[in-house]
């Protein structure tokens, strides 16, 4: 057994503080650090622990993770999720044949799964696709400081600050590109970077003020009691970032430096940062503007080997994630496959602290529960610091 006499705030935030706690942290149970609906089934069958599923994140049908599973982990990070009051109402629909489930979110956007057989919902409507300047002007956005989005949050949050001694985080918002892009489809809005940049700063500037004046009334009632506010938005793919750097620097860079600037001031909690793919072009911009830390870490996207990033960033930003292959080892490999590549990632992310354990994104739904169990008990026996 391993003895400490770190709490596990003390630890995620010694760590955080690029020093070496007794044990690297380790976080599991986020909206992007959780596991599909399916294999938490299988995972606590397999443990032996019997509960009701809660699927906490409906779109990408990612579990809610029970206390039981998360103290059998050794997990040192809760998380603070809303109420589910907010989230979109799911109906059945039947297109040529084939029965759906599917839900228009507060911003207007239609996702659908199929009933029987699908894991995740994808995006099946943008309302925005064919909207002018004008549109925007007129467009019902959602209101950001509705009461039902907060009615319970400093309960939570009060609850989790006094009577554990777990790092709280938020879970992830604050997308402006991401949100821009459900609003008015991934091709228009890439090429209207190009050709109609006066849209794309205009839906930016909306989302940003919705943003904004969400964080003002959050941050209002709990900035002093948790320590991460996540956000996130993707910029890159497997291959590559999205987008030139450039094209970053003139409509992404200066709004995100806004939110961050205002998390910030109102707010000692570091910001989480989320963005799957290859983005070390933009880290250094990412840094620049107030990032804390770097999220899900996707080591098998290009230009994001490991070794690299832990040399030229790993004094100035933070890693949470990294600490497993979720695309081949962890739903394909075997434990002891499992086991060798935590061990290899542990080595490289963990000297010198500024480090969290977790896998790369929420676990698949393919990953067998054996490997699952294996990836947290490879980061507890390796994660023991000295390295």
């Amino acid at each position: 057994m391993i003895r400490s006499e770190l709490s596990p705030r003390e630890r995620v935030m010694r760590t955080c503080s690029f020093r070496e706690p007794d044990r690297v942290p380790i976080d599991f149970g986020g909206d992007q650090t959780g596991i599909n609906v399916k294999a938490y089934k299988r995972l606590i069958e397999y443990l032996g622990i019997q509960e009701d599923i809660q699927v906490m994140h409906d779109m990408g049908q990612v579990a809610e993770v029970s206390e039981s599973v998360l103290q059998r982990f050794h997990v040192d990070t809760r998380y603070l999720f809303p109420d589910r009051i907010i989230q979109p109402k799911i109906k059945e629909v039947e297109r040529e044949g084939t029965v759906y489930e599917e839900s228009r979110d507060e911003w207007g956007v239609v996702r659908r799964k199929p009933k029987h057989y699908g894991h995740w919902f994808d995006i099946a409507h943008h309302p925005l696709h064919e909207a002018t300047c004008e549109d925007l002007l007129h467009y019902p956005w959602p209101d950001p400081c509705s009461p039902e989005r907060f009615q319970s949050i400093k309960e939570k949050t009060l609850n989790l600050h006094k009577n554990t001694d777990y790092a709280i985080a938020t879970p992830v918002s604050g997308s402006l590109f991401e949100t821009g892009w459900y609003l008015c489809g991934m091709e228009r809005f890439l090429s209207d970077m190009s050709i109609n940049p006066a849209f794309v700063e205009r839906l930016l500037d909306s989302i940003l003020d919705f943003w904004l004046r969400y964080y003002q009334v959050y941050l209002r009632e709990v900035g002093e009691f948790i320590h991460f506010v996540n956000l996130g938005d993707d910029l890159g793919t497997q291959a590559g970032p999205l987008f030139s750097s450039d094209f970053y620097r003139l409509f992404l860079k200066p709004r995100q430096r806004e939110l961050f600037r205002y998390i910030h001031n109102h707010t000692d909690a570091r910001i989480w940062f989320h963005s799957c793919g290859s983005v070390e072009i933009f880290l250094s911009d990412l840094i620049d503007i107030g990032v804390d830390i770097i999220n899900p870490v996707q080591t098998t996207a290009r230009n994001m080997e490991a070794k690299y990033l832990k040399k030229e960033y790993g004094q100035k930003i933070v890693f949470w994630g990294g600490g497993c292959d979720t695309q081949h080892v962890l739903p394909f490999g075997d434990p002891r496959e499992v086991d060798e590549d935590v061990k290899n990632r542990m080595q490289i992310f963990g000297p010198g602290g500024g480090y969290v354990f977790t896998q790369i994104h929420d676990i698949p739904v393919e990953a067998p529960p054996r490997n699952v169990v294996a990836m947290f008990d490879a980061a507890r026996k390796y994660g023991v610091y000295p390295m």
